[in-house]
């Protein structure tokens, strides 16, 4: 089982420490799962998320940094199908 993310150094405007929570919560999402689990593994951040009535869509997360980084999870079917991270 994976340690559990604090949400304050998830949500922090930190981006060293946001980054340090990427690779850590990308293990914890895993295909299959329905958009609301993966938003509460996120809670109440800048993440974007996109989910089409058709079940089609994408949730993206950026670090607050001066680079683009952050993570990508796309979803097919109403249903995580792919988590990458950007950067």
């Amino acid at each position: 089982m994976m340690p559990h993310i604090p949400r304050w150094l998830w949500q922090s405007k930190n981006p060293d420490l946001q980054e340090i929570a990427i690779p850590l919560l990308m293990k914890q999402i895993k295909v299959g799962m329905r958009p609301d689990e993966v938003a509460r593994l996120f809670g109440e951040t800048n993440a974007c998320l996109n989910v089409h009535n058709d079940g089609h869509g994408y949730l993206s997360y950026n670090v607050n940094s001066w680079y683009n980084t952050g993570i990508d999870i796309e979803f097919t079917h109403g249903v995580v199908s792919n988590v990458y991270e950007f950067n």
